[in-house]
């Protein structure tokens, strides 16, 4: 029987594998993570997006209410859960 291999990338390091952060990372604040040292960065706008997106898709919902805060406050005009925000009130 042969096993069947998977076209998906294999992570090899990161938080989730046990791994160091990667060196691009290492001198961010914290504050520039949405939760904690190395786990999903919003240092710049797609960054950001992107952690939007990941979180949707692997994240629990705790998790997923932590990253939107995160990125809501560093960055008011990214459209988070599907409203832009303008930080203006009505």
């Amino acid at each position: 029987m042969n096993a069947r291999k998977s076209k998906l990338p294999r992570i090899t390091s990161g938080p989730s594998t046990g791994q160091p952060v990667p060196k691009k990372y290492r001198a961010l604040p914290a504050s520039d993570f949405a939760l904690g040292p190395g786990r999903y960065p919003i240092n710049t706008p797609a960054r950001a997006r992107n952690a939007l997106a990941r979180i949707a898709q692997n994240g629990t919902p705790a998790q997923q209410t932590t990253v939107q805060t995160a990125v809501r406050k560093k960055y008011p005009n990214i459209a988070v859960g599907g409203m832009k925000t303008t930080g203006k009130t009505h």
